[in-house]
C-alpha cells in the first residue's frame, strides 16, 4: 500500500516546427523547440482494492486513454500488479497541439515509478515512453529542449524568454494523424521537406522573434480552419511579439512583452474563446510539482 501521490502533467508550446523527412517506419522526422508552460493536468494515484480510472472529462474515460496504456505498459515491464485508483483532472485542451495526452502518459510513468521504485531505470522508462508516442519521452523530464528525430532526440537548451504567454484553444480539435495527412498534401506546393537546421541554427537565445521559424502545420491547417489564421492575426494586433500555431494544432498562442499586455489580450480573447489561458514558461516542466498527496 502506498497511500496517495500526485503528479503534474504540464503542457508545451512549439517555437517553430519543421518536417524534415519521412522515416522508413512511417513516422515523420521533425525539428522544433519545445517550451514547457505552467498549464497543467493533474494525476492522483491512490491505493485501492481494484483498478479504476476517473477523469473530469468523462468521454476520456476509455481504454484508449494514454494514461491507462502507460499504467499497463509499466506493469508489464516491471512485473507488478498493484491495484490503484487513478484520477485525471484535465485542464489542458485535448487534440490541441499542446501535448496534453503525451504529458499525461509521461506523468503516469513517473507516478508508477515512484510507487514501484528501483525496478525500472531511466532507459527503461524512455523506451516505454517512446512506444506510447513520439512526444512522451520529452515529458518525462520536460524543460526547454531542441527536439528532432521523431521527437525522441532531445537536446537541452537555454531558456530563450520568460515572457507571459496567452494560449487559445478555439473549440475545434485536430488529430495528429489528420494534421500530418493534410500537411503531406501541402508540402509539395512549398518545395517539399524542410532542411534540418540543427541545434545551433533553429532558435537562438537573444534572437529577434521575427526570425523564429514558423510552424509548417500552419500551411495546411490555416486553409481548412480559417479561425486559426484569424487568431494568429488577432494576436499580432493585440501586441504579441510572436504568435504561432502550437504543434499540429489547433491551439494558437501569443507571447507578450508585459503581463499587462498579456492580461488584456487574454481578457479580449477569453470573451469569445472560453479555453483561453494565461501562462508562463516553467523551466522544470512536468516534474516541477510532483508530490505526496496524503
Amino acid at each position: 500500500m502506498f497511500g496517495s501521490i500526485e503528479e503534474k502533467a504540464c503542457a508545451k508550446v512549439n517555437l517553430g516546427l519543421r518536417i524534415t523527412g519521412r522515416r522508413p517506419d512511417g513516422f515523420h522526422e521533425l525539428e522544433s523547440v519545445f517550451v514547457p508552460v505552467d498549464l497543467c493536468d493533474s494525476l492522483k494515484f491512490s491505493s485501492a482494492d481494484q483498478d479504476s480510472f476517473h477523469c473530469t472529462i468523462p468521454e476520456l474515460e476509455s481504454a484508449d486513454n494514454l494514461v491507462l496504456k502507460a499504467r499497463d505498459a509499466f506493469r508489464e515491464a516491471a512485473g507488478t500488479r498493484q491495484t490503484m485508483e487513478i484520477r485525471l483532472e484535465k485542464t489542458i485542451p485535448f487534440a490541441a497541439g499542446l501535448g496534453g495526452g503525451s504529458s499525461d502518459a509521461a506523468a503516469c510513468l513517473r507516478g508508477m515509478n515512484r510507487i514501484h521504485p528501483d525496478i525500472l531505470g531511466p532507459k527503461d522508462l524512455f523506451r516505454l515512453a517512446l512506444e506510447l508516442g513520439s512526444d512522451v519521452p520529452y515529458f518525462l523530464e520536460s524543460g526547454w529542449r531542441h527536439v528532432s528525430g521523431r521527437g525522441e532526440v532531445l537536446q537541452p537548451i537555454e531558456a530563450i524568454f520568460d515572457n507571459p504567454i496567452v494560449v487559445v484553444w478555439p473549440g475545434v480539435g485536430v488529430s495528429t494523424g489528420q494534421a500530418y495527412a493534410r500537411l503531406s498534401e501541402v508540402l509539395t506546393r512549398h518545395g517539399g521537406y524542410a532542411t534540418f537546421a540543427g541545434f545551433d541554427g533553429f532558435v537562438k537565445p537573444g534572437s529577434d522573434p521575427k526570425t523564429w521559424p514558423e510552424n509548417q502545420f500552419e500551411w495546411a491547417l490555416f486553409e481548412e480552419l480559417p479561425v486559426l489564421r484569424e487568431l494568429k492575426q488577432e494576436f499580432s494586433s493585440l501586441g504579441a511579439i510572436h504568435a504561432s500555431l502550437s504543434g499540429s494544432g489547433s491551439t494558437v498562442f501569443g507571447i507578450f512583452d508585459t503581463d499587462r499586455q498579456a492580461r488584456a489580450a487574454a481578457e479580449t480573447l477569453g470573451s469569445r474563446y472560453p479555453r483561453t489561458h494565461l501562462c508562463r514558461p516553467c523551466p522544470m516542466g512536468g516534474q516541477m510539482a510532483s508530490r505526496s498527496a496524503s
